[in-house]
C-alpha cells in the first residue's frame, strides 16, 4: 500500500485552486491535478505492508494541535529531472511545521523509515508539465486565499482504471 498523510480541503477551496490551474494552463502543458487529489502532504511513507495500519492508526492518532488557518499566496515550481511540478505555496505557518514535525519524529519512534529531506509544504497543482508560453510568473494573477485545517487523514495512493486515486482510510480531527 503506497501511504501518505495529508491535509484536504472542501469543494470552495478545490474550485479556488482550479481557478489557478486554468490561468497556468495559458503557459504550461503537463498532468494537472485532479480535483479530488488536491492535498497538501505532511508526510510520506510510501510502500507499507497493510499489517501496518493498525500501527500507523495509533500513532498518528496520538499526534494532535489545535486548529490552524493557512493562507496561500505563493505560485512556484520546482524542476526535477528536466520536468517541472507547479504548486502553489502557503505563508510560513508555525502550527503546520510543528504537525509535520511531530508527525515526522512519532512515525520514526514506531519503527518506520521516513524521508529526511527538508519539508517544503505546497499543492501540487501539476506534474510532468513544461512551459510551452514564455511568461512572468510574478503575472500570473496571484489567487490569495484561506483554508481552515481541521483536521489531517492517512491517504491511499493507487492506479484505478489507470487513473490516480488517492482515498481517506483514517481521520484525525485536530482540537478547537
Amino acid at each position: 500500500m503506497r501511504l501518505f498523510i495529508a491535509i484536504n480541503f472542501n469543494d470552495k477551496i478545490k474550485n479556488k485552486i482550479l481557478f489557478v490551474q486554468n490561468d497556468l494552463k495559458k503557459y504550461v502543458e503537463g498532468n494537472f491535478t485532479k480535483l479530488p487529489n488536491v492535498h497538501l502532504t505532511l508526510e510520506f511513507l510510501g510502500e507499507i505492508p497493510e499489517t501496518n495500519l493498525y500501527k500507523i492508526e495509533q500513532t498518528i492518532k496520538n499526534v494532535q494541535t489545535s486548529k490552524f488557518t493557512l493562507t496561500f499566496d505563493k505560485i512556484g515550481c520546482f524542476n526535477r529531472n528536466g520536468e517541472e511540478i507547479w504548486w502553489i505555496g502557503n505563508k510560513n505557518n508555525d502550527k503546520l511545521i510543528n504537525l509535520q514535525k511531530s508527525l515526522n519524529m512519532s512515525l520514526i519512534n514506531s519503527g518506520f523509515e521516513l524521508e529526511q529531506r527538508k519539508y517544503k509544504p505546497h499543492i501540487t497543482i501539476a506534474r510532468h508539465a513544461k512551459t510551452v508560453r514564455k511568461f512572468d510568473i510574478n503575472a500570473l494573477p496571484k489567487s490569495i486565499f484561506t483554508s481552515k485545517v481541521d483536521a489531517y487523514s492517512l491517504m491511499l495512493s493507487e492506479y484505478k482504471k489507470e487513473l490516480l486515486t488517492y482515498t481517506e482510510l483514517f481521520k484525525v480531527n485536530l482540537n478547537d
